[in-house]
């Protein structure tokens, strides 16, 4: 569950899904502009003007009956750390996803297991 925002705080979206599909994906500072007892919206800047998005209080998901287009980020920090835990999550799981043994010395498997606390079979 993440925090309450502030009226007229500063928060950051970022376009995905479909909205993301033929334009860059960019951190977009937003401000929020009501907040209620279950929702808060955000004005988010458009190409006509200045459009309110709402979310949800609890989870800062945006209310919609189909897919969000952003997603909502308290800021760049908390971005940046989702976004490097995602790209390193996608490559660890490549590289165990392989085929046949792991190109790595046994030390190194033996660390990785450490690591995870694998018990390391005789």
């Amino acid at each position: 569950m993440k925090r309450k925002p502030i009226l007229g705080e500063t928060l950051f979206s970022l376009n995905v899904g479909n909205a993301a599909r033929r334009s860059p994906q960019i951190l977009t500072p937003v401000r929020v502009s009501l907040v209620g007892r279950k929702y808060f919206e955000c004005e988010h800047p458009g190409c006509s003007g200045r459009f309110a998005v709402k979310h949800h209080l609890d989870t800062w998901n945006e209310v919609t009956d189909c897919l969000a287009s952003s997603a909502l980020y308290e800021t760049k920090e908390e971005y940046a750390i989702e976004r490097e835990t995602t790209w390193l999550t996608v490559d660890i799981r490549a590289k165990f996803a392989a085929h046949g043994p792991l190109d790595l010395p046994l030390q190194t498997l033996r660390d990785i297991a450490a690591l995870l606390s694998v018990g390391v079979r005789k």
